[in-house]
């Protein structure tokens, strides 16, 4: 399997840890390929797309996780094509 691996999590949903866990096996199998984990504090499950429904975390960090991390992808998504046409 290749490609590049884009996670994003709230710090208050439980499944963040999970998220931890599979940069760390990236990180200690030295993978050649691109990744990033970005997470948020007080956000909660329900990061995505900008000003959608908000059901777990802090609604306001939450808010701000869907609003930065919806920018970052996009930014990630860039670099990830970059780097596969090298």
């Amino acid at each position: 399997m290749s490609g590049s691996i884009l996670l994003i999590s709230g710090e208050e949903d439980v499944t963040c840890n999970f998220s931890k866990i599979a940069i760390d096996r990236l990180d200690k199998s030295k993978s050649a390929h691109y990744y990033k984990h970005f997470i948020y504090p007080g956000a909660g499950h329900s990061i995505g797309i900008p000003n959608v429904y908000i059901n777990q975390g802090n609604k306001k960090e939450t808010a701000f996780a869907s609003l930065d991390s919806w920018k970052r992808t996009i930014a990630f998504y860039y670099k990830s094509i970059e780097s596969v046409n090298k």
